[in-house]
């Protein structure tokens, strides 16, 4: 019986940990899509000031300034799309907050197994952390599916489960 509470105790300690990495990886993932989003518009905002200026930059580039103009018109365009077609600040917001949640429910498994020690009866105490098992997988799974609806790559983004890690 001791033994089994122990299994069921690792297991749930084992999907905090997997909500930690979790949520590292997402932040991070997050924080690159903001990074290159934004990078994205400064050079649009930047190319757009240079074609807005052509005539001011026909001293310094002479007779290529309506080829070097035509090319940076052609750059804001394919920069201006992708941002459109990639979303990548859309996708930046929503794993962040998909990172949030798996902060917030690690903090709630870590404040529900203290409560399960200091209020539960041991004969309770497996039934309780069963029912935190099984919220905790409901948690992930709805973090996966999220994730995967962002069109990222849950699978390879999200911790493997312990038995299939490296030691």
């Amino acid at each position: 019986m001791a033994e089994e509470r122990g299994q069921v105790r690792t297991m749930v300690t084992r999907r905090v940990d997997e909500l930690s990495i979790a949520y590292q990886a997402l932040a991070k993932k997050s924080r690159s899509y903001g990074r290159i989003a934004v990078i994205f518009k400064v050079c649009v905002v930047v190319l757009g000031a240079f074609v807005a200026f052509h005539d001011s930059t026909m001293v310094i580039f002479g007779s290529a300034n309506a080829v070097i103009h035509l090319c940076a018109s052609v750059l804001i365009a394919v920069l201006a799309a992708l941002e459109a077609a990639l979303q990548l600040e859309r996708k930046a917001e929503r794993l962040n907050i998909i990172a949030t949640k798996c902060r917030n429910v690690k903090r709630l498994a870590e404040s529900e197994l203290v409560k399960i020690d200091a209020t539960t009866s041991v004969e309770s105490i497996k039934e309780a952390e069963l029912k935190m098992l099984d919220d905790l997988d409901h948690h992930f799974q709805e973090i996966q599916d999220q994730t995967a609806a962002l069109k990222v790559n849950a699978v390879q983004l999200l911790a493997t489960p312990y038995s299939e890690r490296k030691k």
